[in-house]
């Protein structure tokens, strides 16, 4: 919309709203107007009815023609008035007023007729004609009071109207200017912002853009003059930064092809740097196991004197280099499948025929397409390191079989000390090791157990013999004794710097799950699977060997107590692994050795 629409409009709805309080304006003096002179005519009528008392008392005093003639005027000048009212009244409570003065005047006019009749007659006055006169003066009276009452009532009515209609007429006027001025202020403010606001962002534009800052626009949405004028600006200033932006841009092309190029020269002089003198060997070959690109390393690993000789040399790696060929395809095989392979080992050939062991680390690149390209990789010389992993392995097993010579000799002594048990250590020992790798505990653990049970019984060293071998029932000192055995065989090792924590094992094999078990009383939570499956099998074996004390109870007899307390006492899967051992699988001890 055009602005001078606009303002069109705008002109047009002030002069209609002024043009409509004008109207209800003078609607509103109308009705005071009638008002007042409705209230004008009620004084007129008051006056009326208070001359026409006087004019009555007057004739009651003097009793002439004049007076009398006088009344006559006065009541015709009265009945003239309340004519007018009962016409322009139009208001109830305003007729009902009108109605009780008129009635009311009525009962007058007939009475003081009465009265006149009564002194023009000529005979002489009686008692009872007095007596009448006196009563039509008095019901005189009443009326003329009654009528002066109403008539005062019907001004009061008629005066609080006129004071009503003057203060909604003043309210009326102050309301019109409120809403006036309101419509005012907002024409203002719809002209501020249409107009004066746009012009603004307008000259605002023209400093940004002088500013250098072409990304401005007035983004002046009004469909008039000044949008088509803010998008005027807006277009030019496109034009300009099109134009501005394409020399920038290609200056800066310019400028970064330059920086690129550079860049690019610096990378790939590092590159060739680092290609030519990393230590491992890097290549980039193909799946039937041609070289592609070989750095310097990898030539000096196969002992080729440069990367060229290498690259037409070998024609077949598989072949040529891979001293078992078959490794070749498994390395194809996992690299294809899994698209890269890291630490692959194995044995490789050189130039003049010897042998070293690499390791190879490999990926597949492709384009971007997707299409395969080549394998690319490191490869590194990894002979010396073989050879230190072997030269560890057989120290670690020399250790292992002194450290396992060291425990059977402390098991030896042990069984030197309670000749009667002998053979109890080993078998306890072979029975752990087998429930253990039943339960697929892990390998360090099963052999844990093992010299553990080798030993669990070292601590009897500090029993004396005579106890140990002592046929009949152990007193109770006897078995306390018997008991610190546990102890005594954790206070041995604790000190020893073994690979496992055999020490730990020893200490908790006579502890039971429900906390009844010595030295520490620990429950099963606590206690570690070693101890609790080497408590397990000291129990079976110990119930089915003979002791000096008692004749052996039997295998069924020491599996009925390990099924009866599992759960209680024993360790449930491993009481189940040990039934199953026995009753499905056959196990049986080893016989002990004489």
């Amino acid at each position: 919309m055009m602005i001078r629409t606009k303002l069109l409009i705008i002109i047009v709805l002030i002069v209609a709203f002024s043009v409509l309080a004008i109207l209800m304006n003078i609607t509103w003096e109308k009705k005071y107007g009638a008002l007042v002179e409705k209230e004008k005519s009620v004084k007129e009528l008051n006056f009326a009815i208070f001359e026409t008392a006087q004019i009555r008392d007057e004739y009651f005093r003097f009793r002439n023609e004049r007076t009398k003639n006088q009344w006559l005027l006065l009541n015709n000048r009265f009945n003239g008035i309340t004519n007018i009212i009962s016409e322009t009244f139009d208001e109830p409570d305003e007729k009902a007023a009108a109605a009780n003065i008129i009635q009311a005047n009525k009962k007058i006019n007939n009475i003081f007729k009465q009265l006149i009749i009564l002194d023009e007659e000529q005979a002489p006055k009686t008692a009872v004609t007095n007596e009448l006169s006196e009563r039509l003066l008095s019901q005189l009276m009443v009326s003329e009071h009654g009528v002066y009452s109403e008539g005062l009532n019907l001004q009061k009515i008629i005066g609080y109207k006129v004071k009503r209609q003057h203060e909604l007429a003043n309210l009326y006027i102050n309301i019109t200017f409120v809403v006036f001025a309101f419509i005012v202020v907002v024409f203002s403010i719809i002209i501020i912002r249409n107009i004066t606001g746009p012009l603004l962002r307008l000259r605002k534009g023209t400093e940004v853009i002088s500013e250098g800052n072409l990304d401005y626009r007035t983004d002046i949405k009004t469909r008039d003059e000044i949008g088509d004028l803010s998008d005027s600006f807006d277009m030019m200033a496109e034009k300009l930064k099109v134009t501005t932006v394409s020399r920038d841009k290609l200056n800066k092309e310019v400028e970064e092809r330059k920086w690129a190029e550079k860049a690019l020269q610096e990378s790939e002089s590092k590159y060739r740097s680092i290609f030519d003198n990393v230590v491992e060997g890097i290549f980039q070959t193909t799946p039937d196991g041609r070289f592609l690109t070989v750095n310097p390393s990898l030539a000096s690993i196969y002992g080729y004197n440069s990367p060229e000789e290498l690259i037409e040399t070998i024609t077949d790696i598989g072949r040529q280099v891979y001293v078992n060929p078959d490794e070749r395809n498994e390395f194809l095989r996992i690299i294809q499948e899994k698209g890269l392979i890291t630490g692959f080992e194995l044995q490789l050939r050189k130039k003049d025929g010897s042998t070293f062991w690499g390791s190879i680390n490999a990926r597949t690149v492709y384009d971007e397409n997707g299409k395969f390209l080549y394998y690319e990789g490191t490869t590194e010389e990894i002979t010396l390191r073989k050879l230190a992993d072997e030269e560890l392995k057989a120290t670690a097993e020399k250790l292992r079989k002194s450290l396992a010579g060291t425990i059977h000799a402390m098991s030896l002594t042990v069984e030197t000390r309670d000749p009667y048990t002998s053979g109890h250590q080993k078998r306890v020992s072979n029975l752990s090791r087998t429930i253990a790798q039943e339960m697929e505990l892990p390998n360090d653990t099963v052999e844990n157990i093992r010299m553990a049970g080798i030993i669990h019984d070292i601590g009897k060293i500090s029993i004396p013999a005579e106890i140990l071998s002592k046929p009949g029932k152990l007193a109770n000192l006897e078995m306390s004794l018997i008991r610190v055995n546990s102890q005594s065989g954790y206070d041995i090792l604790k000190d020893v710097e073994l690979p496992y924590p055999i020490a730990e094992i020893v200490l908790q094999h006579h502890e039971r799950l429900d906390g009844s078990g010595y030295p520490q009383g620990l429950n099963g939570g606590n206690t570690l699977i070693e101890a609790r499956i080497i408590a397990v099998v000291d129990v079976v074996e110990a119930m089915a060997s003979h002791r000096p004390y008692r004749p052996a109870k039997g295998i069924e007899a020491a599996l009925e107590e390990i099924e009866k307390n599992k759960g209680i006492l024993y360790d449930e899967m491993v009481v189940e692994v040990c039934l199953k051992l026995f009753r499905e699988k056959g196990f049986v001890f080893e016989p002990t050795e004489s």
